[in-house]
């Protein structure tokens, strides 16, 4: 049976409903389809854009934020006298002068820059005094404890490692 004679034995309320689904429904449908995937794109396109504002918005801000720092350690970094101060050997020498001169440094740059709580030197020279204000104990013990993780060792297997703690206990 062909699908016009199908349809041409119809009642007429079937008739009804296949012309509405035919002429109304299914176009609606693809429209509703269409302007969704459109939509859902155009939607897409400004998120992303907005996105990649706001990144730019942020990396400027924190730029901003973070010049005045970029600042101070670029003073700090090309001043020949601090830089003397903290490679210098203390072993048999006296501090008193680095720290009066250290001093005078963070108290100037501190005074132009309230907001800065502390500044702290990281050296590698363990000669330096530790006085828990620029110099933190705590910080050189670390560069010091990472010294001795980098030092090459010697390897031992595990039955002489059993031996010596044995033998020494």
């Amino acid at each position: 049976m062909s699908i016009a004679k199908w349809f041409k034995n119809l009642k007429f309320q079937p008739k009804l409903v296949a012309g509405y689904l035919v002429l109304a429904l299914i176009p609606m449908l693809g429209g509703t389809a269409y302007n969704y995937s459109r939509t859902r794109s155009i939607l897409l396109e400004q998120s992303y854009r907005y996105m990649e504002e706001e990144t730019e918005q942020i990396e400027h801000n924190f730029s901003v934020l973070m010049e005045p720092y970029r600042t101070i350690l670029d003073i700090l970094y090309v001043d020949q006298a601090l830089s003397g101060y903290l490679f210098e050997d203390y072993s048999n020498d006296s501090y008193e002068e680095m720290f009066y001169y250290i001093d005078n440094q963070i108290s100037g740059i501190r005074a132009i820059n309230p907001e800065i709580q502390a500044i702290r030197f990281y050296s590698s020279n363990e000669t330096l005094p530790a006085d828990n204000y620029y110099f933190s104990p705590q910080m050189i013990f670390r560069i010091k404890m990472r010294r001795r993780r980098n030092r090459p060792r010697a390897k031992l297997s595990w039955q002489e490692g059993i031996h010596r703690r044995g033998s020494s206990g």
